[in-house]
């Protein structure tokens, strides 16, 4: 398990939360920003090669993996889904006004972003279309966004409920 403290010799304010990876741990850190609420986030590499049975597969939310990456602290992930829950559709709007503006670069910023928040919560299916946005924006080549748009739309509108079940447990 690991372990979540605040740390003031690295932040500015008491919100900065930093997740300390065990010894000899294989972990990925990924650094998160979220309304000035720095939170660093450990992944377990070897989740990713876990079997799933076919009712995982049908979730999109892997919420055994969504625990591990704030610690098994089940307090804080409510507190990561209720910003994400909060700041998602601003990052859609963001996606799909570049997407209808023709705007490859604010394609693959905006879709990174969002890439990055769903990814916490082991969310496979936004986060594959959040990704092929991504790489869209990178190549320049836009053709496909639109319906991309729609699978990451369909990917998080899926999703959302089964983290307002989670927050609805606290």
């Amino acid at each position: 398990m690991l372990n979540i403290h605040n740390n003031p010799s690295r932040s500015v304010d008491k919100t900065h939360r930093v997740l300390v990876r065990p010894p000899g741990s294989t972990c990925a850190v990924m650094k998160r920003v979220w309304r000035g609420t720095k939170i660093l986030i450990y992944m377990d590499a070897d989740l990713s090669n876990r079997e799933y049975s076919v009712e995982e597969q049908l979730r999109q939310l892997d919420e055994s993996i969504a625990l591990t990456r704030v610690g098994g602290d089940a307090e804080l992930l409510c507190e990561v889904i209720g910003l994400f829950l909060d700041d998602y559709p601003h990052s859609l709007e963001k996606i799909r006004a570049a997407v209808n503006a023709g705007d490859s670069s604010a394609v693959e910023q905006h879709a990174h972003s969002l890439k990055g928040s769903v990814s916490i919560f082991g969310a496979k299916e936004a986060l594959e279309a959040a990704f092929s946005l991504e790489k869209q924006g990178r190549s320049g080549n836009l053709t496909e966004a639109p319906d991309g748009l729609k699978r990451l739309e369909q990917a998080l509108a899926d999703l959302k409920p089964e983290l307002e079940a989670i927050q609805a447990r606290k």
